[in-house]
């Protein structure tokens, strides 16, 4: 993991060109969908305009 300190500040600085812009305002929106058929809650975060900035599927619903 020594790598991650010397290495990470690089890779930021290339990969946020192909990132595209970002909105400031964010909403998280939760839902309860099956897969596999299991029932998962699954998190997205969205951009004001509506772009996906990032997801979580869970098994249980954590509050935190």
């Amino acid at each position: 993991m020594r790598w991650v300190p010397r290495y990470a500040p690089e890779l930021e600085k290339r990969v946020r060109s192909y990132q595209g812009y970002r909105a400031t305002s964010w909403r998280v929106e939760e839902t309860y969908v099956k897969v596999g058929g299991k029932w998962k809650y699954l998190f997205r975060a969205v951009d004001k305009h509506g772009q996906l900035i990032n997801f979580m599927l869970a098994d249980r619903r954590h509050t935190q």
